[in-house]
């Protein structure tokens, strides 16, 4: 398999493409500097933090709470759901 990581001005993995294949494997998106807030598989799988325009999927310390994986109609695959007590433990 000839692949290849494309990369952002962050040195984030933006991409990771099947040069064989030419196709895209997965990409990503971040928000910020480091927090990868969206996944996009090469068989149409979505990864994302579950809200609308904004990441309601965090909670306001940055940690999920919502993660959802929809495939290519947007149907939900799995959903993750996760809460946090008063010191920060899942």
């Amino acid at each position: 398999m000839n692949s290849g990581l494309l990369d952002d001005r962050l040195s984030r993995v933006t991409e990771i493409y099947d040069g064989d294949l030419d196709t895209s494997v997965a990409t990503y998106t971040y928000m910020g500097t480091g927090r990868r807030v969206t996944s996009l598989l090469g068989n149409g799988v979505t990864q994302t933090y579950v809200g609308g325009g904004g990441y309601d999927g965090l909670d306001r310390f940055g940690r999920i709470i919502d993660l959802e994986y929809d495939d290519v109609g947007s149907a939900i695959i799995h959903r993750y759901q996760y809460g946090y007590d008063a010191m920060g433990n899942p």
